[in-house]
């Protein structure tokens, strides 16, 4: 059965707010000089979350697509990387 015309715009939906929640993370994780090592780490977290809770199978995806931008930033700019398991490895 395909989906109905409200779960394709909800899909959508929750497709913006991710690409939004990810650009405004990447922003803050640029820009905010008084931006600690822990609290980015804390932020990637805290997007990653709520991304779950926004698509609950999309693990995958965000370790695919997402982490890789994020861990990017944090290495460079804190030389902070993130296991598998998203703890600090330092």
């Amino acid at each position: 059965m395909p989906p109905s015309p409200d779960q394709v715009a909800d899909e959508r939906r929750a497709r913006r707010q991710v690409r939004l929640l990810v650009d405004l993370t990447t922003a803050c994780l640029c820009q905010d000089e008084e931006l600690g090592a822990t609290e980015a780490v804390r932020m990637v977290d805290a997007l990653r979350h709520t991304i779950l809770g926004l698509f609950p199978d999309g693990s995958g995806a965000f370790d695919l697509l997402v982490r890789p931008r994020l861990q990017r930033i944090l290495l460079e700019r804190w030389g902070v990387r993130l296991d598998p398991d998203d703890e600090v490895v330092h």
